[in-house]
């Protein structure tokens, strides 16, 4: 019995099986009507969504959300441009969100049992044109999502 509890406490106790993530719908970006951002929330545009459990119940948790980084972009396209991300976020019991887009990483807390089982997020990505303008073509942005015990 000994080993039993000792592999479950290790189990519990490592962050990586704390919280799992699961992308439900994947975001598409558009270009605004005035050509001078590329976003989620722009006409025939989607904003990702993806849930997030508790995986083992182990109790609280942090999800961490990055600034978006461009990853795909027309040649000659400033991949440097500013990048924003807006989520909401809402648990059986509680709702979160970033209040806007923000050009930063950040972060909110999960508590109580009840609401931390699972958490499902609504996810949008924006830039804006930075200097060389929005060009025609693909656009593809990453926004890396953490999650782990308090």
């Amino acid at each position: 019995m000994w080993p039993l509890s000792l592999v479950l406490l290790v189990l519990m106790s490592t962050p990586a099986l704390a919280c799992a993530l699961a992308l439900d719908v994947g975001g598409v970006l558009r270009a605004s009507p005035g050509g001078d951002r590329v976003g989620s929330d722009e006409a025939n545009g989607r904003a990702a969504t993806f849930i997030v459990s508790n995986a083992l119940l182990a109790g609280d948790f942090r999800i961490t959300v990055a600034r978006p980084v461009i990853v795909d972009a027309p040649a000659g396209f400033d991949r440097s441009a500013p990048t924003y991300v807006s989520y909401t976020a809402s648990g059986l019991l509680s709702s979160y969100g970033s209040g806007g887009y923000v050009d930063h990483q950040t972060s909110f807390d999960v508590t109580g049992l009840l609401s931390a089982l699972s958490v499902i997020m609504t996810l949008n990505n924006r830039f804006t044109s930075g200097a060389s303008g929005i060009f025609p073509g693909h656009y593809a942005t990453t926004t890396t999502v953490t999650c782990a015990p308090l």
